[in-house]
């Protein structure tokens, strides 16, 4: 947004169409993004359809599990995150429907960062289911405001509506008053075409 910092942060994010590994060591292969002689001091990681939504029978029945997915998902990253440097700790988790952001600190960053908690966007079913829509987790370094944004767009031929809601996002979170440095990423069910 308006201001820089030295701070390395690493972003992932994965729409896992409703797949659950396992174990940990099935996703072994995000240890291999991390520069292990310049780890990020914050990592956040963004997930999308963390469970298969299939019609209101779906999204109506996730909420009677939703602290379980949390839960399964969370202590895999918390594992890989451990066998990529056992000096990151979990400082937020949040899961919206069919989104999930886990954001982690590492120790040399630890008295620096402040959490402030992650704010829900409901964007299906007129607002008020989210089956679409963003996590957004915010944190100071230092005396800089981050906020991280985990997005899942509405799909389809619908290029004008997505548009509007990553304007959206940046007008209300990118500002002076609201952040320094606003990070937006997900899937925004953007498709690239390559006839062009």
């Amino acid at each position: 947004c308006y201001r820089q910092s030295n701070i390395r942060v690493l972003a992932l994010t994965w729409n896992v169409a409703g797949y659950t590994p396992k174990n940990a060591m099935e996703l072994r292969d995000f240890a291999g993004v991390f520069d292990r002689a310049r780890l990020p001091q914050i990592v956040t990681i963004g997930l999308q359809e963390v469970v298969e939504l299939k019609g209101l029978s779906g999204a109506f029945g996730l909420f009677r599990n939703e602290e379980d997915t949390l839960k399964v998902w969370a202590d895999l990253f918390v594992t890989l995150m451990y066998l990529v440097d056992p000096q990151y700790f979990l400082a937020s988790q949040e899961m919206l429907v069919g989104l999930l952001s886990l954001t982690f600190v590492h120790k040399s960053a630890v008295n620096k960062i402040a959490s402030h908690g992650v704010e829900e966007i409901k964007t299906g079913m007129l607002g008020m289911l989210g089956t679409k829509g963003s996590l957004v987790s915010s944190l100071t370094y230092e005396d800089k405001m981050f906020r991280f944004c985990n997005c899942h767009l509405a799909s389809g031929e619908e290029i004008a509506k997505r548009s509007r809601a990553i304007e959206d996002l940046y007008q209300a979170f990118c500002s002076p008053l609201r952040s320094d440095i606003f990070l937006l990423f997900g899937d925004l069910n953007f498709r690239v075409n390559t006839d062009q």
